[in-house]
């Protein structure tokens, strides 16, 4: 119980951490398993790209050392 209750303070650190500015979060562990089920409505919208032929760049996990660090998408 310990455990997960510091590793669930330790990501939602990381995401705090992320969302002001960070840009990347490390855990001790990879990201979790993909969820199956009924898909929702998704609010959002639709943006032109900062400049002809740009290209997004998904976010993504990426092992680093003995942790996985998470890069957070972009615009190239």
């Amino acid at each position: 119980m310990k455990r997960k209750l510091w590793a669930a303070s330790a990501v939602l650190a990381g995401a705090l951490l992320t969302a002001c500015g960070g840009g990347y979060m490390v855990a001790a562990y990879g990201p979790p398993p993909p969820r199956y089920g009924v898909m929702g409505y998704a609010p959002g919208r639709w943006v032109r790209p900062p400049h002809a032929r740009a290209v997004w760049v998904g976010p993504e996990w990426r092992r680093e050392g003995r942790g996985y660090r998470f890069y957070r998408g972009y615009w190239r």
